[in-house]
């Protein structure tokens, strides 16, 4: 199950601030001030105290009045009306969810093409400052001779270090917006960030789940950046060549089985 759209809003806020990106267009952020401002809070209506009711009704029939015209039973039972109505709490919350997730599922394929150029831009970066660089390790390992090393190794480090935040957080906001909007959890950071990969390619990176832009880098990887539609074109290929290969292991397996038959 998808998590509210304003968690997801949240964590790709967060991971563009991370990166260092714009947030988002003024035009979306206008339409998502609009339907907050949607709140029955703005209503004011007061608390209520639900014993209020029954204390006038007893105290009405101990002055032996009738209840049905006691004044103070009147207001009472005012109040208990109004607090069902602030039950429209729950229908407005859906309704701002509602208008908020078709906000994002039209925004979308804006929004990814966004960010994927700056991935794109950020992976040029990344491929320069590899070229000064070792690639056998990390950049936590790298990092610790920076002090100790000048010149174009250590502007390199600093260079690869910046390109892979952004890249990473980028891709973060991407893959959370396209699992909000295709409705799955498993937006792979790795097809994200180079939609052209094939499933092999994939099958050979380490054990991580999702490799980071470091990651990637070393193994051959060109960080390209993607817009919506490469993104689903690229899980579209790689599901069709994990079922192809799936079929041609189950023909095998069959071929075996019949000639063990025999």
């Amino acid at each position: 199950m998808n998590a509210r759209p304003e968690i997801e809003l949240r964590s790709i806020t967060a991971s563009l601030k991370r990166a260092g990106l714009p947030g988002f267009p003024a035009a979306f952020t206008e339409k998502l001030e609009t339907i907050a401002r949607v709140d029955t809070a703005n209503a004011a209506f007061p608390p209520y105290d639900e014993s209020r009711l029954t204390s006038a009704v007893a105290a009405a029939l101990i002055a032996k009045t009738n209840p049905a015209t006691d004044p103070a039973v009147i207001e009472a039972f005012a109040q208990d009306q109004l607090a069902e109505a602030r039950k429209w709490d729950i229908a407005l919350e859906n309704w701002r969810d509602r208008e908020v997730s078709a906000l994002l599922r039209e925004w979308a394929p804006s929004l990814i093409a966004e960010w994927g150029g700056h991935v794109a831009t950020a992976g040029k970066r990344l491929a320069g400052a590899a070229r000064n660089l070792n690639l056998g390790t990390t950049l936590d390992e790298q990092s610790q001779n920076v002090l100790r090393v000048g010149g174009k190794a250590a502007t390199a480090w600093h260079e690869a270090y910046l390109a892979v935040g952004v890249i990473d957080n980028a891709v973060n906001a991407q893959s959370t917006l396209i699992a909000f909007c295709e409705s799955r959890t498993h937006a792979n950071k790795a097809l994200l960030a180079c939609p052209d990969m094939t499933h092999e390619e994939c099958a050979d990176l380490p054990s991580e789940s999702l490799p980071d832009a470091w990651t990637l880098t070393r193994h051959g990887h060109t960080i390209s950046g993607s817009d919506y539609d490469a993104y689903k074109a690229a899980c579209t290929r790689h599901s069709g060549e994990i079922a192809a290969d799936r079929g041609a292991a189950e023909a095998k397996a069959e071929k075996s089985r019949i000639l063990a038959a025999w």
